[in-house]
């Protein structure tokens, strides 16, 4: 696991991969993303909100690599909250599962995990909450001081082939924007950088922890070119597959 943080660590520093100057930089990327979320809301596609404060000197946690950017997370993802489906509405079997705090594990989707369904009224009625590819889920609630959540799934097509899936409260959706890798981002929010981040901004009771949907939003993100970000996630793929055979090696 120390591996396997170290390798993150590499990754979201830029050290994991080399830079190529000729990449287009990141910056130009934040502008076509800026375009793409104006014409969202212009379309009313997605809500205009208010303008996220701007990046502070004291705030930057290490230089990063020519041609990358420090930048907001809420800057480049829609955030979508969860919707508070209520008990008496669950049914036993449909095609409208509910998508609970217990469903999802790091990169794991436990589909079977004490599943709950609605019909297809209560579905029908909550329409903004269905998941789509490329969905990122993120846990907010867990126990406080043990980080035992904030964990993140990144939706793929299977998940969704033979049923559709709906977002519960306390879990939250990252809907990144076109131009941006979304391998990527899953990868980097499982960081301890940005873990230990995050955690500062922890609020709950005695043994409840969460997070809210603002400091998802303002959590700051190291954000390479768009060339290299696919190199990263390959990189990072492949030290992880070692990672995997040494873990079944010990095993044996």
């Amino acid at each position: 696991s120390k591996l396997r943080q170290s390798i993150l660590q590499e990754a979201v520093q830029g050290k994991l991969v080399p830079q190529d100057p000729n990449d287009e930089p990141a910056s130009v990327l934040l502008e076509r993303i800026k375009e793409e979320k104006e014409r969202l809301i212009k379309e009313g596609k997605i809500k205009k909100e208010k303008p996220l404060p701007p990046i502070t000197e004291g705030e930057i946690p290490y230089e990063l690599p020519n041609g990358w950017e420090w930048v907001r997370l809420g800057n480049m993802i829609e955030f979508l909250g969860g919707y508070a489906f209520k008990s008496g509405t669950y049914i036993e079997k449909s095609d409208n599962q509910v998508i609970r705090l217990g469903n999802v594990k790091n990169d794991k989707l436990l589909l079977d995990v004490n599943p709950v369904f609605v019909p297809d009224e209560v579905a029908n009625e909550n329409e903004k909450y269905q998941l789509i590819v490329n969905d990122i889920l993120v846990t907010m609630t867990g126990t406080r001081g043990k980080r035992d959540y904030f964990y993140t799934c990144l939706i793929n097509k299977e998940h969704i082939r033979y049923r559709k899936l709906y977002l519960n409260q306390r879990v939250g959706c990252l809907r990144i924007f076109s131009n941006i890798n979304h391998k990527l981002v899953n990868l980097f929010l499982k960081s301890d950088v940005i873990l230990n981040a995050i955690f500062e901004t922890e609020t709950g009771t005695a043994n409840q922890g969460n997070i809210g949907a603002e400091s998802i939003s303002n959590l700051l993100f190291p954000l390479p070119p768009l060339n290299e970000q696919k190199r990263i996630v390959e990189k990072v793929d492949q030290l992880m597959a070692l990672c995997d055979e040494l873990e079944k090696n010990i095993e044996q």
